[in-house]
């Protein structure tokens, strides 16, 4: 039988032995994204099979703004920040017995309203997630999912932080002072801090309503 197990209590486990298994298996078989600590609310399951553990999956706090996903919900600034916490994102999802990804998916999105509302309060009317091409989301979409357009993918700038070009020499403090950031970075600090340009992919932006009334109750104006 395939079923969710939360990582209940795995914060004040002393050994940490369920938030570390989850990480690995994230690190082993997740196509293109290692795990990483996901900041806001968060809940972790393993996904079984016969009591065997084949894969990992987990929901988030949501993206703060998208306008894909905003403009399919109909939100505007103020009725979004009202009703976020109403959607989750699926942050991760990993499979290590393949076949079992749709039904893993339906599990979840029947069991996280009830575990969200028990743990934060608030009825989950919406999941999101987003993937990275060549990956489609297929499986995502046989479990009907919609996609809903792409992020923006826009590119960035990246370099060493202020804090972190004052703590080194006196050199490059006082370069970073005078707001030399490149001069201070090569000289100073070495090439691989120089100040670069970082270009994000787009990524397909897929949605799960968890309720018949989701665009009635995601735009109500609580105020």
């Amino acid at each position: 039988m395939l079923e969710l197990e939360e990582l209940l209590g795995y914060k004040i486990e002393k050994d940490n032995t369920k938030r570390m298994l989850f990480r690995d298996i994230i690190n082993k078989y997740h196509k293109y994204k290692d795990y990483k600590d996901y900041p806001g609310r968060k809940i972790d399951y393993f996904v079984k099979l016969d009591g065997d553990i084949i894969g990992c999956i987990g929901i988030a706090s949501p993206m703060l703004a998208i306008s894909a996903r905003d403009n399919f919900i109909g939100w505007g600034k103020d009725i979004r920040l009202q009703n976020l916490q109403k959607v989750a994102n699926n942050y991760r999802f990993c499979m290590i017995e393949r076949g079992y990804g749709g039904k893993a998916l339906s599990l979840l999105q029947h069991r996280c309203v009830k575990d969200w509302q028990e743990k934060y309060g608030y009825r989950l009317l919406m999941l999101e997630t987003m993937v990275e091409p060549p990956f489609t989301g297929n499986v995502y979409k046989a479990a009907g999912w919609m996609s809903v357009g792409s992020t923006k993918g826009q590119s960035f700038k990246r370099r060493a932080s202020k804090g972190l070009l004052l703590r080194g020499s006196k050199k490059r403090a006082e370069l970073t002072r005078q707001g030399k950031y490149e001069e201070g970075n090569y000289k100073h600090c070495g090439t691989n801090l120089i100040e670069q340009q970082v270009k994000v992919t787009p990524k397909i932006i897929l949605l799960k309503p968890l309720h018949r009334a989701w665009k009635l109750y995601l735009n109500k104006d609580r105020t």
